[in-house]
């Protein structure tokens, strides 16, 4: 194979694309093994949380549903039983440890994408699931386009 025709193993950066060197950054996504907000979430059987990480800016997709209480399920939300929220991601310490978690009070907007499931039953996970890919997707999308480039910047200082 000549160098015309022979695969390229990452596309060419554009000028506004970060890079370390010559290796196109790509966003480095952490599936996390604890429910990222609400204050009930030891309560859901169903809990994501996932880091997103591009550049300096660094985000959390965080998803909570099947809500039980007394035996049954209850809302998360108004008229939700699950729901996906965004994130900015802060670092705190605790007892010499850092924790990467999120800013509840800076939520990322993600309007006209679904964030809520009105009901429960058997394909509700699985919607869910399908929910928070959506947003992971969607995020990752306008991270890359450099629409959060001036979050996190704080963190730096």
């Amino acid at each position: 194979m000549n160098k015309d025709t022979a695969p390229q193993r990452h596309p060419e950066p554009r000028d506004d694309t970060p890079t370390v060197g010559t290796e196109v950054l790509k966003t480095k996504r952490t599936e996390r093994g604890w429910p990222g907000h609400f204050c009930c979430a030891r309560r859901c059987n169903f809990r994501r949380n996932t880091l997103l990480e591009y550049g300096g800016v660094r985000l959390i997709v965080s998803t909570v549903g099947a809500f039980i209480v007394d035996d049954k399920f209850e809302t998360v939300g108004h008229k939700r039983y699950y729901e996906t929220v965004v994130f900015v991601a802060e670092d705190s310490t605790v007892d010499g440890a850092i924790y990467t978690d999120t800013v509840c009070t800076a939520e990322i907007s993600c309007q006209g994408i679904q964030q809520g499931i009105d009901h429960c039953g058997r394909s509700a996970d699985g919607e869910a699931n399908d929910m928070h890919e959506n947003v992971v997707d969607y995020i990752i999308a306008r991270m890359e386009a450099g629409e959060f480039d001036e979050v996190n910047q704080d963190d730096d200082q």
